[in-house]
């Protein structure tokens, strides 16, 4: 699991929550998000774009399956965007550099950092919902193996099945 998940709380946890708005901010202020309802799932994403615009072997993003749901409500005159890959728009804010904000054009999906999200006083990132990872995607570009439970895709979890892994985090070649 990773430390991001591991520090993460619940910030509503009772039933009828979902109308609630999460906030998240780039690190200078100028771009503010919000995301409605609670996050469709927490993934750890391993593609080679993610490690080389983080610096890190992965990502960790809060995703919906609806555009509505997350979007820029503060500062989109501050955005600047990169198509990554076929598909995919990547947004930052112009004035600091921070990832802001991932749109899947090829299928309805919207991501976000997870650590730009609202924290508490301690720093511990406010969640709602359940805010355990979920999911490895591109997981074939990993720099090492995770041993863990979760499930792992070799692209996004789209009508995919997960990958097969053995006990040492390795794919297991399909025959």
């Amino acid at each position: 699991m990773s430390d991001v998940a591991k520090k993460a709380k619940t910030s509503d946890d009772a039933e009828g929550q979902d109308d609630k708005i999460m906030r998240g901010q780039c690190f200078c202020g100028a771009v503010k998000l919000e995301l409605t309802g609670k996050p469709d799932w927490f993934c750890l994403c391993h593609c080679t774009i993610c490690q080389r615009l983080s610096g890190g072997e992965y990502q960790t993003f809060v995703a919906v399956r609806s555009h509505d749901r997350l979007k820029v409500v503060e500062g989109q005159d501050n955005l600047t965007s990169v198509a990554s890959s076929e598909g995919m728009d990547r947004q930052f804010c112009k004035k600091c550099g921070s990832a802001c904000l991932n749109i899947a054009s090829t299928f309805e999906m919207r991501d976000a950092p997870i650590v730009l999200f609202e924290r508490d006083e301690d720093g511990n990132l406010l969640v709602k919902g359940d805010p355990q990872t979920t999911s490895h995607i591109f997981y074939v570009n990993r720099v090492r193996n995770h041993i863990d439970n979760l499930p792992k895709f070799a692209a996004y979890p789209v009508n995919a099945a997960p990958l097969k892994i053995d006990e040492k985090g390795d794919i297991i070649a399909e025959e």
